[in-house]
């Protein structure tokens, strides 16, 4: 092996966290010529800089303009109603010639209940604008021929679609055509609850950079549109990138995979963002009770 190559880094899974800190042992100690790329179209560069001490390199991949459409102010009704309320505009004006194609729709829900909900609402849509289009959930727990034909390729002149989908839309796939992407800005988060002592999934807003991410949906094959859920004023609150899952989830399990992969102190590994001292504790005192340290 004479690089590795750490893709879609923005994510910052505990997965790609401890395959940074490997690979950096790995050359500090017996592999100095292995190399290291770090890839995103939404990196904290600056912060990996300094922590590799390399420089980066900006490419500018060829991509379409994507104009961006906020809430005039916050609302509080459910995910699904401002979707289809969004998807009904978007189809409406395409079909009185207000608009032009809107290509396929990718809209962007945080589980399969919202996504269940936003495609009855896509039904509604489509029945009081008369247009034509396959409604197609994407989720992980769908059969896998499910899932293939939402992203299969198909000119939407020739068939429309409109795909509601969980955040594995938003770096994972590409769908081709997609030129409208309407965005719920939510997404189920690991976070560990201390007074349960285990990880859970709450339904958080995303970050400026996953927002960024999804609506580069649009603009891959042609120029497109991003509507957001959510008013400018609340996009300017949230965070700039999303946290990373070492600093949010139950660090067992973290651990464990470390320590077999030859690491003897959990907490000197080399973080990005380094874990509570107090929760790595709590992770050795979980595995020695499990006996599995």
């Amino acid at each position: 092996v004479g690089a590795v190559i750490l893709d879609e880094f923005h994510e910052r899974s505990v997965a790609v966290d401890v395959a940074l800190g490997l690979v950096k042992l790995a050359q500090e100690t017996r592999r100095r010529e292995l190399r290291m790329v770090v890839t995103s179209a939404t990196l904290e560069a600056q912060r990996l800089e300094g922590f590799l001490a390399c420089r980066s390199v900006v490419a500018e991949g060829r991509s379409f303009p994507v104009s961006v459409e906020y809430l005039g102010k916050p609302s509080r009704e459910a995910p699904w109603d401002l979707a289809g309320a969004a998807i009904e505009r978007v189809l409406d004006g395409f079909a009185t010639g207000r608009a032009d194609d809107p290509g396929h729709i990718l809209v962007f829900m945080p589980g399969a209940y919202e996504i269940m909900k936003t495609c009855e609402k896509a039904r509604i849509a489509l029945a009081r604008t008369g247009v034509q289009a396959d409604v197609l959930p994407l989720h992980g727990a769908l059969p896998p021929e499910e899932q293939d034909r939402a992203v299969s390729a198909v000119d939407p002149s020739k068939r429309r679609r409109i795909i509601v989908s969980t955040n594995v839309a938003e770096t994972s796939l590409t769908i081709d055509g997609v030129r409208t992407v309407i965005d719920s800005g939510l997404a189920r988060i690991h976070r560990y609850d201390p007074l349960r002592g285990m990880d859970t999934l709450r339904v958080e807003p995303v970050s400026k950079a996953s927002a960024e991410q999804r609506a580069g949906r649009a603009g891959r094959t042609a120029p497109g549109r991003t509507k957001r859920l959510w008013s400018l004023a609340e996009h300017e609150r949230r965070e700039a990138h999303t946290a990373a899952e070492v600093a949010r989830i139950d660090l067992a399990s973290a651990m464990l995979e470390t320590l077999s992969l030859g690491v003897r102190d959990f907490a000197r590994f080399p973080w990005l963002d380094a874990p509570d001292a107090t929760r790595i504790d709590e992770a050795r005192r979980t595995l020695v009770a499990l006996g599995a340290i």
